[in-house]
């Protein structure tokens, strides 16, 4: 009865490391959505069974965190983001990324980015491809990765693009109202590099300002 007592300890601490170190990787974004987790990839990795594995991401797939698939694996889900959420994380990024300008602004930045053109012309040929619905949010994710091109702060940088993938969810109704919204965001993403090519900080803020107002209204009276 010691024994198995013994074990049965052992075993509850081994799958308590392997969900905390889960957990926090994904709470880190070191792991992100749609990443598949392999119980014999994480067991070579902290040393131990695959029993502990799969009762730890048991665990997290009964706290929503992940899905456990047949075959394939346990793979990261979304953060469910409602209207609340959604507006917190857009009223970050307004004011991250209008920061960004005005720091531009500040120095007196020569702002040169050929790239961006054609990225937003490639934005344009996307918007009525649903049929892949994920293919126009994941190159706008690339464009923005492009507009922060001089900013030297990487943990600025990665929050935005962490805030961003947060807002875009892969199903439900904020999920179609950013679908219908992607013509107007396009046209506001081309007049926010004409003036950003111009140094025209202060109207390439109010241009950020607009489109963030406008995405939150747009979520708020269920444009679809």
């Amino acid at each position: 009865m010691m024994v198995g007592r013994i074990v049965m300890v052992r075993n509850k601490k081994l799958e308590n490391r392997a969900y905390d170190y889960i957990e926090q990787k994904i709470k880190a974004k070191e792991w992100r959505p749609k990443e598949h987790l392999k119980e014999m990839e994480l067991a070579e990795e902290l040393n131990m069974s695959r029993t502990p594995i799969r009762n730890a991401l048991k665990r997290l797939e009964q706290e929503q965190v992940i899905r456990i698939e047949p075959y394939k694996g346990a793979v990261i889900l979304e953060p469910k983001v409602d209207r609340e959420a959604f507006q917190e994380r857009t009223q970050f990024l307004e004011l991250i990324i209008t920061y960004h300008f005005q720091k531009l602004e500040l120095r007196e930045h020569d702002y040169q980015n050929e790239e961006l053109d054609r990225m937003v012309d490639q934005l344009e040929q996307l918007i009525p491809k649903k049929d892949s619905e994920q293919t126009f949010e994941d190159y706008e994710i690339d464009f923005w990765i492009a507009i922060l091109k001089y900013c030297e702060n990487s943990y600025m940088q990665n929050s935005i693009v962490t805030a961003l993938r947060e807002i875009f969810p892969s199903r439900g109704h904020i999920h179609n109202t950013l679908i219908s919204s992607r013509k107007e965001k396009v046209g506001h993403y081309r007049k926010m590099i004409d003036f950003l090519q111009a140094s025209n900080y202060p109207y390439a803020r109010r241009e950020v300002r607009i489109l963030i107002n406008k995405l939150n209204m747009n979520v708020l009276q269920g444009v679809s």
